[in-house]
């Protein structure tokens, strides 16, 4: 090897060693820079990324909606939006829970307290033979006793309080009703039915019984109530949108008895006014008078005031016509059908207007029991439909 490839050979090598030296003090210089300056290094390379963004999901507005209402895509952002919508859309609904059960339960002091045409005085399953048997105590015989003092109990029974033996010269005498009575129409086992389930309203005045304190559907309906509007009225969380819809379909579920209860009186309202409406028709066509057309108001069906036409005279139907179609109508009938005159009629003309009156009576209290459950059922679903709402627009974090 002569002398000047030996040089070539040195200076190549000296050159490469300097270069990579060179490599090595410019990685060590760019790891000390400062994260910050690196940083903007970046984004001053791709400078519209962020602007091009925004555009695209201003462009994602839902359809009925402004680009204004869009969905914030920063889950926090998000968040907070469901959170505004809670305490401004949801809140006055949920506050309103409590204080409508408290007034469904509220009795009506202008309604009477008790039945105006009920036969019976109020006791669904008294019929003429148990009265009889209360005036004729001998009516009630047993292994060679009769009854001396008896009382009715609960579900129309009779009870013996006092018991002797029977005379030898004791005849029963023939189970024959009252005048009075023979005239009262029959009830059938439809109408005890519709009586049976609204007679406590009839009693609370149309106030719902199931909310007085205590009970369980009180607590039920109480700590839904404060629940939900708990949750309205929350303090912020990140993760609040989360489990909403299972959150209502829990509550749902909590509150089936409710909806059953609204669903049952609903139904006796339609069955009740449909057997008013029949029994109406009925009397009306026994007084000689066309038969109703339409289901009036208020379980009040056209052509009562008509049917009352024929039993009343001119100045007691004009005084009739002035009072709203309500129970406070039938209040005033019943000042003027008293029962003396009621039992002074012939049969064929009574028996068809007490049933008239009494099976408007029964769907009068079925449509308030209904009304009133149907209220509180519907302060609890608006607010749940407000809050799937809120849910639903805010918490679609763009998407």
């Amino acid at each position: 090897m002569t002398e000047g490839d030996s040089q070539q050979r040195w200076w190549m090598a000296v050159n490469k060693v300097s270069s990579v030296h060179t490599t090595m003090r410019f990685a060590k210089w760019l790891s000390s820079m400062p994260a910050l300056i690196v940083a903007m290094a970046i984004v001053a390379a791709v400078p519209d990324m962020a602007s091009a963004q925004e555009e695209q999901l201003a462009s994602r507005a839902p359809i009925g909606s402004g680009a204004g209402d869009v969905p914030p895509a920063d889950p926090e952002a998000c968040a907070r939006a469901y959170h505004k919508r809670l305490g401004r859309d949801v809140r006055p609904l949920t506050e309103e829970i409590w204080p409508t059960a408290l007034n469904v339960r509220q009795p009506d002091t202008s309604l009477p307290g008790h039945w105006l045409f009920w036969d019976g005085t109020g006791v669904l399953a008294r019929t003429a033979r148990q009265r009889v048997l209360l005036r004729s105590q001998q009516f009630v015989e047993r292994e060679g006793r009769i009854c001396a003092r008896s009382i009715l109990v609960r579900g129309g029974r009779i009870r013996c309080l006092k018991w002797k033996d029977v005379p030898a010269d004791y005849e029963p005498p023939e189970e024959t009703p009252l005048a009075a009575e023979a005239k009262r129409p029959e009830i059938s086992d439809d109408e005890r039915r519709l009586a049976a389930g609204v007679s406590q309203s009839v009693s609370s005045r149309g106030g719902l019984s199931e909310l007085a304190f205590d009970t369980a559907f009180y607590h039920l309906v109480k700590r839904a109530a404060d629940e939900i509007d708990g949750y309205a009225g929350q303090d912020f969380k990140p993760r609040i949108c989360s489990g909403v819809p299972e959150m209502v379909a829990f509550y749902r579920k909590r509150l089936s008895l409710l909806e059953k209860k609204e669903r049952e009186a609903r139904e006796r309202a339609t069955d009740a006014v449909e057997a008013g409406r029949a029994s109406l028709d009925a009397a009306l066509q026994s007084a000689g008078r066309a038969a109703a057309s339409g289901d009036g108001e208020a379980g009040r069906p056209t052509g009562l005031e008509d049917l009352l036409r024929t039993v009343l005279t001119a100045e007691e139907a004009a005084s009739l016509a002035s009072h709203e179609p309500d129970l406070d109508f039938l209040s005033k009938a019943r000042e003027y059908l008293t029962g003396e005159r009621l039992d002074a009629m012939d049969k064929e003309q009574s028996g068809p207007l007490r049933k008239a009156l009494r099976t408007a009576e029964i769907a009068l209290y079925a449509e308030i029991n209904a009304d009133r459950l149907g209220q509180l059922h519907a302060a609890f679903e608006s607010s749940f439909e407000a809050i799937l709402e809120a849910h639903r627009t805010s918490c679609s974090c763009g998407q």
